[in-house]
Formats: C-alpha cells, structure tokens, sequence
C-alpha cells in the first residue's frame, strides 16, 4: 500500500504539468516510430507484470502520465471540460478497446525486422460491429476454447477490430492474430480471419474476427451505441472545449489498458510524413535513404503513448463517430495519426 501511494503522488504531480505543450515524450531525433511491440520468443516474458516501472522502455520508463482504465476518474481530465458526460464518454469507448498480439510476420512485408526471425508483436485495436453476426466453425489448429479439433467448436463472427496497416499487415498475419477483449474483470478472446478494409496510405486496416464466446457481438455492439449515446449527453460547450484535447486508450508493452490525456497539437494538417524501414530507424539520423509517402492529413497530439500504443484510439472534440488511430511518434511531429 505504500508503494502504491508513493506512485500515485507522483503521478499526480505529473499531471499537473501534463498538459503543457512539451517535447517530454518525443524521440531525440527526427525520426518516425512504429509503436509495435515487436519481441523474441525468449522475451515472451516480459508483457507479463506491472507497466510502472517498466525498465525495459526507453522512451517512458516510468509511465507517469498514463492512468489505468480502473482508476480514471473526473480528476484525470483537464478542469475546463471536467464534466461527468465526457467522463462516460471515455468510459463507454474504453469498453471497446483491444489488445492485438500478432503472432507471425508476413514474407510480404516490404520491411521486415531485423530484431527476430520469429517475432512477435503487440498493438491495440478498437472494435466495432460493422458487418452481421454470423456463425462459423473453428479454425483453429489448436483449439484452446473448447477442447474440440480444428473445425467442430460453433464460433460467432460480425465483429471488426480497426487498427494500423504496420500491426497486421495482410491476411496471413490476420489469420495469425489474436485479440484480447477486456470488460472489467471479464477477459473474452477473438481470432484474426481476414482483412475487410485496407488503407495503406493512412495506415488503416479492419480485421475481421471470430469468437467462441456467443455474446460478444451484441456486448460489443451495445458498447457502440453507448458510444453514441454519450457523446449525445455531452454539452455543447464542454464539446467545443474538449477539441483542444486528445484522449488517447491503450495498451503499451502489451500490458494492461491504459488512458492519457493531452494537447490536441494539429488537426488534419497536410506534412510530408518519412517512412523508413526498421532497420533504417535503428541506424537513426544519420541514414538518409528514407521512402517518402506523398504529402497526407496528420493529426498530430501530446497525450501519452508507448510501444504497444500503435492502433489505439485518439478521440478528440472532432467527429462523434469513429475516433483516430494513433499511428506512429516522432520529434517532429510527437505522437500522430493519419487523419481520414
């Protein structure tokens, strides 16, 4: 108990300065970061324990300015929209959001890690129900659900996880993706089938899942109209203030779900945004064959993210419907996403 009371004392010293624009959580060089996290089999360890302290992280090792989703409460948002509608506006998002572990990497990928032969990668996602429950059998070679062999447990499909192109980057790693549902002390899992929607040039894909658990669909689509519902019991002045801010749900390192909150920095601003391979990122500055992407809409923000943060959603005062994608970091542009 008191570590715990030390840690909380600290965090909220931190978060009284957390909302001042601040280079805090950017990289030291101009580059741009995927936010996987990418590990080896022997590493496999890791993503289990607690995210504060997590010595391995050498962009926040300490975590400060994230709140678990448990202990988020009204004190966490800034004072001028600390409203309880916005609150359960965060709250009702929350509920969809997912952790991704993709298992194996497509010989697709025009770049691949440098780090494993075998690497396996964590992400976050959010789900939503866009296409129509369907029922299905199991395809899994291993069934861990129910005992049965591949291709007689019953299974439930209709159920769509958005996240970035980097985290699963075609069908084969779709087909090798698992997805961690998480509502309160209740853990249900789903499984990769394909993906439906493919944006590479905002790096944007849906991943279309099954599960054995035959209630996931209506929870997850209950969730969804919370979604809109709470965004409806919003006042409109606490809507027009909340668009200096950004909310950002996640799951860093693969661990449990997270909340930051900070500046809103740029909103579908057009920049030339660099992309360059993994192994160009850990030769840092210095390598200068970069790919450039054509010039796109970033959205770009200062609350808190991690490895493992790459596919969660950034909500904001802008758009009540489906909320951005956090896409990568850099110094340049802190934390940013995409925009539509």
């Amino acid at each position: 108990m008191k570590m715990k009371s030390v840690w909380q004392t600290i965090k909220k010293i931190v978060f009284q300065r957390r909302f001042k624009d601040t280079n805090s959580d950017a990289n030291h060089i101009d580059d741009e970061i995927i936010e996987t996290w990418d590990l080896c089999g022997e590493e496999m360890g890791q993503v289990l324990g607690t995210l504060w302290p997590h010595s391995s992280c050498t962009k926040d090792p300490q975590h400060l300015r994230f709140t678990p989703v448990h202990s988020f409460c009204l004190d966490n948002l800034p004072p001028d929209v600390r409203h309880a509608a916005l609150l359960n506006y965060v709250k009702c998002h929350e509920k969809l959001v997912v952790k991704i572990h993709v298992s194996k990497l497509s010989e697709s990928r025009p770049r691949k890690s440098s780090k494993s032969k075998f690497p396996s990668s964590f992400a976050t996602g959010y789900a939503w129900c866009a296409i129509e429950r369907t029922e299905l059998s199991c395809s899994l070679d291993a069934c861990r659900e129910s005992g049965e062999s591949s291709g007689h447990a019953a299974t439930f499909g209709g159920i769509l996880i958005y996240t970035n192109k980097h985290v699963v980057f075609d069908d084969y790693e779709a087909s090798h993706t698992e997805v961690a549902f998480s509502f309160d002390d209740n853990r249900v899992a789903a499984y990769g089938i394909k993906l439906r929607e493919n944006r590479q040039n905002k790096d944007l894909v849906s991943l279309e899942v099954f599960t054995h658990n035959p209630d996931l669909y209506h929870t997850v689509g209950k969730y969804t109209e919370d979604v809109a519902n709470a965004w409806n019991d919003i006042p409109a002045s606490i809507k027009n203030t909340f668009k200096k801010y950004a909310v950002v749900i996640s799951h860093p390192h693969g661990l449990d779900k997270v909340i930051s909150v900070g500046n809103l920095i740029m909103l579908e601003k057009e920049e030339d945004v660099e992309i360059r391979s993994e192994e160009e990122e850990e030769d840092s500055v210095s390598n200068t064959n970069l790919r450039r992407k054509p010039t796109r809409k970033v959205t770009s923000y200062s609350a808190a993210t991690c490895q493992g943060s790459s596919g969660a959603p950034v909500l904001t005062g802008f758009y009540q419907g489906k909320p951005f994608t956090h896409s990568r970091t850099s110094a340049r542009l802190k934390n940013y996403c995409l925009s539509y």
